[in-house]
């Protein structure tokens, strides 16, 4: 595995308007996922999570060695059609989307 210890992060908050709209944009989610930890050699991590104060909020969390890494892995998995299988479901789309990167400092 790559070192991870000044790792890029990207972590996008999402709120949804209902539980049923989170999950069924959860499961479209999951393969996205799945084929970024899978085929992207520079994703060293990919995962959502619901907020514990409040089941309508997700984040999505992205981690790679490097700035590139990210945007080079934006690219594959915006090919493959699994990220546009989750923007074309209008009625999944969340209320607000957030989107924020940080450099990981080791400790």
């Amino acid at each position: 595995m790559a070192d991870a210890k000044n790792a890029f992060l990207l972590m996008i908050h999402l709120e949804f308007n209902s539980i049923d709209q989170r999950d069924a944009w959860i499961a479209l989610f999951k393969p996205l996922a799945a084929y970024c930890l899978e085929n992207e050699p520079g994703t060293l991590g990919y995962d959502v999570a619901i907020a514990d104060n409040n089941p309508l909020k997700v984040l999505v969390y992205e981690r790679y060695p490097g700035a590139m890494d990210c945007a080079a892995g934006d690219q594959s998995h915006g090919s493959t059609g699994l990220l546009h299988n989750i923007t074309t479901h209008t009625d999944m789309h969340p209320k607000q989307i957030t989107l924020h990167t940080h450099k990981a400092q080791s400790t």
